[in-house]
């Protein structure tokens, strides 16, 4: 039982460390956030009015990174668990450890991605409407002067 205990808490302990690491994968699509490949690029920039802003929750796309996850989650969980006991115990605590890690790999892994964004209808000088979603790194309000960019395949809004 000593075993599967100092086994459990250096299992516990990698998941502690690797959740906050995850979260720095994280793309992020904020009205001030710049992919390198757009840091010198040329944008459009129309002026408008916020008519109106709610909260979204952009969600992670899947791109197999759950594949991956779970495959490392998997490997990880099975030399852990066979870590564990002997004999047949061995055995069952690696199948269980594997499982165990591929299914927690694969959710951490879905998760990566996934943040607070907002959805702004802009209302431009040109008489148009348009709605941008964006990550949620700005505060807009109703009857506020924005900007609209576009370039390199994005759009944002920014305050002007």
């Amino acid at each position: 039982m000593r075993g599967y205990s100092r086994t459990f808490s250096i299992f516990l302990a990698l998941l502690l460390i690797a959740s906050p690491l995850a979260g720095g994968c994280t793309p992020r699509v904020g009205g001030g956030d710049y992919a390198v490949s757009g840091a010198q690029g040329t944008y459009d920039v129309e002026y408008g009015t916020v008519v109106s802003f709610r909260q979204v929750r952009i969600n992670n796309e899947s791109s197999g990174k759950e594949l991956i996850g779970a495959g490392a989650g998997g490997v990880l969980g099975g030399v852990l668990g066979s870590t564990i006991g002997g004999g047949s115990g061995r055995t069952i605590a690696t199948v269980v450890g594997a499982l165990g890690g591929a299914a927690l790999g694969a959710v951490g892994a879905n998760n990566i991605g996934n943040q607070n964004g907002v959805e702004v209808v802009v209302r431009l000088d040109s008489g148009r409407t348009l709605a941008v979603v964006q990550g949620a790194d700005m505060v807009f309000t109703p009857g506020q002067q924005v900007m609209v960019l576009r370039g390199n395949g994005t759009t944002r809004v920014a305050p002007r």
